[in-house]
């Protein structure tokens, strides 16, 4: 369920939007204002500026796909709220491909994104070494994002076939994964996430 208020304006559109026989495009400036995204067990609410840019390509080798673009605004934030716990984005990048076949191929990725939230009283970076890509609405099966806190302390969350993911945790920023305070642990996403 989506509500509250969500405004574009488009800088550029080419071709018949969500046309799925021909090539389109369009890029626009994004605007939220309060908009609440309902699923049964959670909801989010989103309030920020962004630049969302989509390529769709009919008649290619890879026929049906499309890539979207999901980018800030230089100096704006993103503010996602769940329940009472706050987050915040800003500087952040990030791409989506899918190819419309049975099932869909997708691939989501972040090219850079600074986050800073309420559930850990702090901020971190993120960088993606490979893309998450899976298959129609499945979770991942293979792509690493690392995640970078103070200290050089850093989290790897890797995506591994049959919907597992494997954190590794340089609790003390040493380059490791193997000291003490750190931690592997190889979970479902719906365990972690």
């Amino acid at each position: 369920t989506y509500n509250g208020q969500m405004s574009l304006m488009f800088v550029i559109a080419n071709g018949i939007l969500g046309d799925t026989a021909s090539n389109w495009s369009f890029s626009a400036m994004a605007n939220v204002d309060g908009l609440q995204i309902s699923t049964a067990d959670r909801n989010h609410e989103l309030e920020g500026d962004f630049v969302l840019t989509t390529v769709f390509m009919a008649d290619t080798e890879i026929s049906g796909g499309a890539t979207s673009r999901f980018q800030g605004i230089d100096n704006e934030v993103i503010y996602i709220r769940e329940e009472n716990q706050v987050s915040r984005m800003i500087d952040f990048d990030f791409l989506f491909t899918y190819r419309n076949e049975n099932p869909a191929i997708y691939s989501d990725a972040v090219d850079e994104a600074r986050v800073a939230s309420s559930l850990i009283g702090g901020q971190v970076s993120m960088f993606q070494s490979s893309p998450y890509s899976g298959f129609g609405i499945n979770k991942p099966v293979t792509g690493e994002l690392e995640i970078f806190g103070a200290n050089s302390t850093m989290i790897e969350i890797d995506a591994e076939e049959s919907e597992m993911v494997i954190l590794s945790v340089d609790a003390d920023g040493n380059g490791s994964y193997d000291d003490g305070t750190d931690q592997v642990l190889t979970g479902s996403w719906a365990e972690y996430f």
